[in-house]
């Protein structure tokens, strides 16, 4: 799985007022879920350009104060008309407990239909996949058949 670095400064004021000061700063508050405690933090916007908007899943290496986080992004929230970034919840991973994550699902190879002038429907990006992070693979690769004319379809279980 790859990795991002984020570094990212502590948050001491916390609530509404606090984080859409934030907000108008370019700045994305976040919360840190799963240690031994949640951290509130914020990073600037563009840090997050190649973490979001990609369908890649990263384990993101959250850095404050000579502290080294692990985590993986859990939650992202838009706002509704200008699609700028609300928030962003992380959850904090080890590398010996197992984890769930959604990952995308690319499809490789022609089939018949398709070369024939047939439309290729994928109905699912992401699959949910459970395991430690070692072995999550960075994505779920299947490889289209080279199957008759006839509607069929591949179905993963």
């Amino acid at each position: 799985m790859k990795s991002f670095e984020l570094k990212v400064t502590l948050r001491t004021a916390l609530g509404k007022k606090d984080s859409k000061i934030l907000r108008r700063k370019d700045q994305v508050p976040c919360v840190l879920y799963g240690g031994k405690e949640n951290l509130h933090f914020y990073a600037e916007k563009s840090e997050f350009k190649n973490l979001v908007y990609t369908n890649r899943v990263f384990v993101t290496h959250i850095t404050f104060d000579n502290k080294v986080h692990k985590a993986i992004m859990k939650e992202i929230q838009f706002h509704p008309v200008s699609d700028e970034i609300n928030h962003i919840d992380f959850v904090e991973v080890s590398d010996d407990k197992p984890i769930i994550a959604d990952l995308p699902v690319e499809i490789t190879g022609n089939s018949e239909g398709v070369r024939a002038g047939g439309k290729l429907r994928q109905r699912k990006k992401y699959i949910k996949v459970r395991g430690l992070i070692k072995d999550l693979p960075i994505r779920w690769l299947l490889t289209s058949p080279r199957s008759t004319l006839e509607s069929q379809s591949l179905q993963a279980t």
